[in-house]
């Protein structure tokens, strides 16, 4: 699912029923957090939250890691737009997914 610069603030719950869903694209947009509904999507492999002022993420994200039966491989986040606490938080509960730290603030 691709969802760029759409003014998306909230996914719904709903989401979990996407149960093959691989990538979850959706830069630029005004989310504040990751709905419990995405962490119970185990084919996740892919998470693109850059563009988005994240502020707090569900404890239930641990079970994507592949530690715990999930196949998240890689999630993303803007550089400047999550604190440290958020990106702490995303490594202890995603201690075998890649964090990635994007910069789209260069031109």
């Amino acid at each position: 699912m691709y969802l760029y610069n759409v003014k998306l603030e909230e996914l719904h719950d709903s989401v979990s029923k996407l149960k093959k869903l691989n990538t979850l694209s959706l830069p630029n947009n005004k989310l504040k957090t990751i709905p419990r509904g995405v962490c119970y999507l185990k084919n996740l492999t892919s998470i693109n939250l850059v563009g988005n002022n994240i502020e707090s993420l569900p404890d239930e994200l641990g079970k994507l890691d592949r530690k715990n039966g999930g196949g998240l491989i890689r999630i993303a986040f803007g550089k400047k737009e999550v604190s440290k606490e958020i990106l702490a938080k995303a490594r202890r509960l995603l201690p075998t997914t890649e964090i990635v730290e994007f910069d789209n603030t260069k031109g």
